[in-house]
């Protein structure tokens, strides 16, 4: 019986995590909104202003590289190839400030049960020295942001992906592609 439940679970593991598009949360149409959402464009939106360097990367993922026949761990000290870095321009950068203040606030209240599987980085830099950093899964919809406590809004992923496609990269690629091409 517990065979079946942890293949039953498996099963909706790998499907939620194969479609996403079917399996991340709608942003609910109405109900009480916590206001977290606006908090958070609020510090992301004073990040990018106190920022003198704002770095988006595209990179791999430990889970990229594994594979569970020869390699049913993680490999230790594990540093993520870089496809991509683009400094932001002033120009960007305002567009960037542009696009997170426009967003609609509505605080997300439910998220998916993916793998964490970042590919995108944005790091935060003033005097020389790294102040937050931004690590964002398009595949699941998650974001991780060390510069605030506050929960992101409904709209935040969606608003990140206009800003990594105006830099020229991409939401989705095959990340195992690239790293395997990248390994020879």
């Amino acid at each position: 019986m517990i065979k079946k439940i942890l293949a039953l679970l498996f099963a909706l593991f790998v499907v939620a995590c194969t479609k996403p598009s079917a399996t991340l949360p709608e942003e609910p149409d109405s109900g009480p909104d916590s206001g977290e959402g606006q908090l958070y464009i609020n510090d992301l939106a004073a990040a990018i202003r106190a920022a003198d360097r704002i770095v988006v990367s595209e990179h791999s993922n430990a889970y990229d590289v594994l594979d569970q026949e020869t390699q049913p761990q993680f490999p230790e000290n594990y540093k993520p190839v870089i496809y991509a870095s683009h400094e932001l321009t002033p120009d960007e950068r305002a567009g960037f400030l542009k696009t997170i203040t426009q967003l609609p606030p509505r605080t997300q209240d439910a998220f998916t049960a993916c793998v964490f599987e970042p590919h995108h980085t944005i790091t935060f830099y003033r005097a020389g020295k790294q102040t937050s950093a931004m690590v964002i899964c398009f595949k699941c919809g998650q974001v991780n942001w060390d510069g605030t406590g506050k929960l992101n809004p409904w709209s935040l992923v969606p608003g990140l992906g206009k800003v990594i496609a105006s830099v020229g990269m991409h939401e989705k690629r095959d990340w195992y592609a690239l790293v395997q091409a990248h390994k020879k």
